[in-house]
């Protein structure tokens, strides 16, 4: 019996096989259609016809309606990721740059990852490390602001840049021209936002606590849930915007302080699975209960929020898919900027 997942083996088999008898043809070179590659194969219609649809994803082969297939011009061999610094390197960027690998390996490219600083000040710039990038290289910036000291220079080198876009309004403004000529994957950071806020007020909550990272205005969690409040007719306080650091015991610690101050809140809602984890064990020394007393939503996912003994709800975007998107934009080599815009995911669980 033929499993799926044995045609499908068949058919990475089979797109193996034909890049490597493909790759020896000039570029533009016409290549026969697929009765005719199914004959000399021995191999099924439909399985050359997938192993065909294959190649052309992967940027190997240009598909012309009525005309016939042809052997890449510019065959899409290596992309480049840059990082702020060799240190810095957080959950987030690790999921996205999971799913660029992902994608990459079944395409067959090797992804090189490139430090933009050694140090993760932008004033401190690894200019040797950025003379690595070959003229006209894929290149792909999970960050705007991380990277706007090196956009000249990537301009230089007619890189192709590819951008996961999750910029608030001010940096919107200040970089609207680059943004022009990017590919970019649009992450709903504010959209996700707006819909956990549904979910409070659908649960009679409206006393929402915010537990977010970003110090500045405009930030864009921040900005949404101020925007959302507004909109949802919830009331708004400063007092219930609580910034919190970087993982579990910052988080427990920030709104340990904040319960002493007796601050009435019914909701809160995590920027990240850590803060939501903290919460969570908080509230159950302090015999608060969740989602009876305060309701709790996280604004990214994790197994553990799953496993939780109070399962967290969470809403969120894929980074992983993010990272794969990014690839296929920078594979497609279309000369005009394309976006793609992430749906929102929603997890839902017992904490609301």
């Amino acid at each position: 019996m033929t499993t799926d997942r044995t045609r499908r083996f068949r058919r990475l088999e089979l797109a193996a096989q034909l890049s490597r008898e493909f790759s020896a043809l000039s570029p533009g070179s016409r290549i026969p259609g697929g009765h005719v590659l199914a004959e000399r194969l021995g191999a099924p219609y439909m399985t050359v016809v997938h192993a065909l649809d294959e190649l052309t994803l992967r940027g190997e082969i240009v598909r012309i309606p009525n005309k016939g297939s042809y052997t890449a011009e510019h065959r899409v061999r290596e992309l480049f990721f840059l990082t702020p610094c060799p240190a810095a390197v957080y959950s987030y960027d690790t999921e996205v740059l999971d799913g660029v690998v992902r994608e990459a390996r079944r395409m067959g490219i090797r992804i090189r990852t490139v430090p933009v600083t050694q140090t993760n000040r932008l004033a401190d710039i690894d200019w040797n490390s950025l003379g690595q990038l070959p003229d006209g290289a894929g290149v792909i910036l999970n960050s705007l602001p991380d990277y706007c000291q090196v956009l000249g220079y990537l301009r230089e080198r007619h890189c192709r840049i590819a951008l996961l876009d999750s910029r608030s309004e001010g940096t919107s403004r200040r970089f609207a021209a680059e943004l022009e000529s990017f590919h970019r994957v649009v992450t709903p950071r504010g959209e996700a936002v707006i819909q956990a806020l549904e979910l409070f007020k659908a649960a009679g909550k409206n006393r929402v606590l915010l537990l977010h990272q970003g110090a500045h205005e405009d930030n864009p969690v921040r900005a949404a849930f101020r925007r959302g409040l507004a909109d949802l007719g919830m009331p708004f306080s400063s007092k219930l915007e609580l910034m919190i650091g970087n993982g579990y015991y910052s988080a427990l610690g920030h709104l340990q302080t904040f319960l002493w101050q007796e601050y009435e809140f019914n909701a809160v809602l995590c920027a990240t699975s850590a803060s939501a984890l903290a919460c969570c064990d908080l509230f159950k020394r302090c015999k608060i209960r969740v989602p009876e007393d305060v309701a709790v939503i996280a604004l990214n996912d994790a197994p553990v929020l799953e496993t939780n003994d109070v399962a967290v709800t969470a809403v969120f975007w894929d980074p992983e898919a993010a990272g794969q998107e990014l690839v296929k934009l920078l594979v497609a080599r279309n000369p005009q900027p394309e976006t793609v815009r992430l749906p929102v995911c929603v997890a839902r669980r017992k904490s609301v």
